[in-house]
């Protein structure tokens, strides 16, 4: 219930604001907490390209660092 809950209002968070790139980082983060570690990498890549795309570095290397401790 509380995935679908955090999945529900992710989705909500995109279709509201498209370019809302923190759902994306957001619903990587409640996957991974719920353990499903390749939909969390999927949303946390999505994130990491769109900061990337849009110029934040900071927020694109905090991202990407998750994605980096998943893979051991």
């Amino acid at each position: 219930v509380v995935r679908m809950a955090s999945d529900d209002d992710c989705e909500k968070a995109m279709i509201i604001d498209p370019d809302y790139i923190y759902a994306y980082e957001d619903k990587g983060l409640a996957r991974l907490l719920m353990g499903d570690k390749k939909e969390a990498i999927n949303d946390l890549k999505i994130a990491a390209t769109r900061f990337s795309e849009k110029g934040d570095q900071v927020s694109y290397k905090r991202v990407q660092n998750l994605i980096n401790r998943q893979k051991f």
